[in-house]
């Protein structure tokens, strides 16, 4: 009877550090061939990892003309908490990205609603669209308090266009619903990896004593 109890104990301990581990929501967004995806990759506390993707591969140059360059990314995780810190970790887009809690407009970076992130590139004319690439940034966005699952669901994402002289040529607002029925992956805590262990060895030995 305890070998059994041990055993369900151990294989409940491991997967409930497994599920906690694991699992991210996505959301994508279609404008002029272009893709874009906004992830929420992981969250430590309030502390949260967004990467947004955007794919010029089936960009359509002849169809929005002048927009040759992505000068801007934008979006918005919550329903109006506005972060206490901001980071961009790391970008695969050419040139030096700045960020900071305001919404984008006609004008870049230069909007109000503090509860919207926004990353604008210097010089402007340096993420080209018509050569088809694929550029990824990933944010880290740290808030006083955990945000609700309500924060993931319809995320305004937006894209600011600018043409070879960095002069603004058009502004792409969509809505991705970031929101599909997952958790955002969990960082295990010491505490959770030691029952995690405690799962593994109890596994191990319920394993021993079946065998003899």
């Amino acid at each position: 009877m305890y070998d059994r109890l041990f055993r369900k104990f151990a294989l409940a301990s491991t997967l409930a550090v497994g599920l906690a581990a694991g699992g991210s929501a996505l959301g994508s967004a279609s404008y002029n061939g272009a893709e874009f995806g906004l992830s929420l990759q992981s969250q430590v506390g309030t502390a949260y990892t967004f990467l947004y993707t955007a794919d010029f591969s089936s960009w359509d140059a002849a169809a929005q003309p002048n927009q040759d360059f992505v000068a801007v990314v934008n979006f918005k995780p919550d329903t109006g908490l506005v972060p206490t810190a901001l980071e961009l970790i790391s970008t695969t887009a050419p040139g030096t990205w700045s960020v900071e809690s305001v919404n984008a407009n006609n004008n870049g970076c230069a909007g109000g609603a503090g509860s919207f992130l926004c990353s604008e590139v210097n010089p402007l004319a340096r993420a080209p669209t018509t050569t088809g690439q694929s550029y990824e940034w990933l944010f880290q966005l740290t808030y006083s308090a955990l945000l609700s699952d309500s924060a993931f669901a319809d995320a305004p994402i937006r894209a600011w266009f600018v043409d070879s002289n960095g002069r603004g040529a058009g502004l792409m607002s969509l809505t991705t619903d970031i929101d599909d029925g997952e958790n955002p992956a969990q960082v295990p805590e010491p505490a959770s990896l030691a029952l995690f262990g405690i799962g593994l060895i109890g596994l191990g030995l319920a394993r021993r004593r079946l065998n003899r």
